[in-house]
């Protein structure tokens, strides 16, 4: 193989790395953006990356008031669950256990399967 076709090979390999990790930066970008757009911090902060819950504005809606009063959200700092068992959670499809109690997800998440798989991978992103 000539010299050439090995610098070229080599300068093709090193730019769709960077194109690679540039894309899951954005993807990453992105799940971050509608986490904060969807008011995921309203009820969950997310520490390691920054992320503050927001301030209580003492509002629980009545529906909301059992699940509100008898558990904390958690900070989403170390989740330690997957996409595939976190995407129906969200969509208070299936319940998980959380502090020894089967939970749903206080709030339906209404977001495209694109989009809500951005949010997940941006949550379990270290």
């Amino acid at each position: 193989m000539k010299k050439s076709t090995v610098v070229v090979s080599l300068f093709a390999f090193v730019i769709a790395g960077a194109l690679v990790s540039a894309a899951s930066t954005s993807h990453a970008a992105d799940g971050k953006q509608l986490f904060i757009d969807q008011k995921c911090n309203k009820c969950h902060s997310i520490k390691s990356k920054g992320v503050e819950k927001l301030p209580s504005t003492g509002e629980a809606a009545p529906e909301d008031a059992d699940a509100a009063a008898s558990i904390k959200p958690p900070d989403l700092s170390d989740v330690k669950l997957d996409v595939a068992t976190l995407k129906p959670f969200l969509k208070k499809e299936t319940e998980i256990t959380f502090e020894g109690k089967s939970v749903k997800h206080k709030k339906k998440v209404e977001l495209s399967e694109d989009d809500l798989v951005k949010v997940i991978n941006y949550v379990l992103s270290k």
